[in-house]
Order: C-alpha cells, then sequence, then structure tokens
C-alpha cells in the first residue's frame, strides 16, 4: 500500500494578515510623496503652459505684424478681463485693439482644476505689439495649489519689453498664495 501524503499549497491566515499589513504601511508611505509629485507636476505643467502661451502671443504679434493677446478667459473664445486664470487663457491677434480676440483663438488652455493661476493686480491681459513690446506694466502671474506648502509655487513675469521668463515664487508671493486659497 501506498501513504499519500497530501501537501497543503497556500498561505496561511497569519502570513496573510502580515503580508496585507506591510501593504497597508507601504501604501501610506507612498501616498503623500505621490500627491506631492501630482501637485508639483501640475504646477509645472501649468507653468510651461502660460510660458509657451506668451511665447506664442509674442511670436504671433511679430509674424503677423499686428497685436496678440494673451489674456485669461473663462470660455475659450473671449478674454473674461479677470486676474484670475484658474479657468484658463487664449492667445488671439487683435487687430482692432478692443481687448477681444478678432476670430478664433490660436491656443487656448484650461489649467488643471487644483491650480490657482492669478495675474498681478491691474492687469488683466498681455497685448503683444508687432516689436515684441509688451506695452504697460510688467506681469506676473503667480501659479500655486491650495492644498501644498506654496513653498513650491511658481511665477511666469513678462516684461513690458517682450521678455518672458519663469521663476520660483518670493516668500511674499507665496504668501500672496496662501491668501488666494483662503478666498476660493
Amino acid at each position: 500500500m501506498y501513504h499519500t501524503h497530501r501537501q497543503h499549497r497556500g498561505f496561511t491566515l497569519i502570513e496573510q494578515i502580515a503580508a496585507v499589513a506591510i501593504g497597508a504601511t507601504l501604501m501610506a508611505l507612498a501616498v503623500p510623496a505621490m500627491t506631492a509629485l501630482s501637485h508639483r507636476t501640475s504646477m509645472h505643467t501649468t507653468e510651461n503652459a502660460l510660458f509657451t502661451a506668451a511665447r506664442l502671443a509674442r511670436t504671433s504679434a511679430v509674424t503677423h505684424n499686428a497685436d496678440a493677446l494673451l489674456c485669461a478667459s473663462v470660455d475659450g473664445r473671449h478674454c473674461s478681463h479677470q486676474s484670475t486664470w484658474q479657468h484658463g487663457w487664449i492667445v488671439a491677434l487683435d487687430r482692432n485693439r478692443d481687448g477681444q480676440p478678432d476670430t478664433v483663438a490660436l491656443a487656448a488652455r484650461t489649467p488643471d482644476a487644483h491650480t490657482l493661476v492669478r495675474g498681478s493686480a491691474g492687469r488683466t491681459l498681455v497685448r503683444f505689439q508687432p516689436d515684441g513690446a509688451a506695452a504697460g506694466t510688467n506681469i506676473t502671474l503667480l501659479i500655486c495649489q491650495p492644498s501644498t506648502d506654496n513653498a513650491s509655487a511658481r511665477v511666469v513675469i513678462v516684461s513690458n519689453a517682450g521678455r518672458i521668463r519663469e521663476a520660483r515664487a518670493s516668500t511674499t508671493q507665496q504668501a500672496r498664495c496662501e491668501k488666494t486659497a483662503d478666498e476660493s
């Protein structure tokens, strides 16, 4: 006669509980880091999109020998003339200088819903002239997320000479970001 030994394959209840506990601990450590990475990525994406839009507006003004706008827009077709840009922005030609696109926008963009974008007080749009200059005062577009520590807040700055640059937000701008978050 043959003796058959049954081999049990699988995991015991204790082993399964230990594996779930280890998995839960690893997830608890990973989620905050992934959330922070997601927020930083969203802000950098918005920053790059605004920078690219400003360059497109300036290039369009020079190429078409006409004024071009970069402005906040809620509907993607008209300038909203507000200092809040988090609903989106457009780039368009403005030959008649009325502060609204002449035709269909050359580009439109809506940032991540959790990203706040605020323009400088008193500046609701950037008008690039055919020589590439942006008449008026400098405009600073502050980019932040209210759910983060704002140390990673960024700005896109357009000078009245038409120079476009990106930078880390100053401590004063970071404080404005916190104030903006309270208003939202």
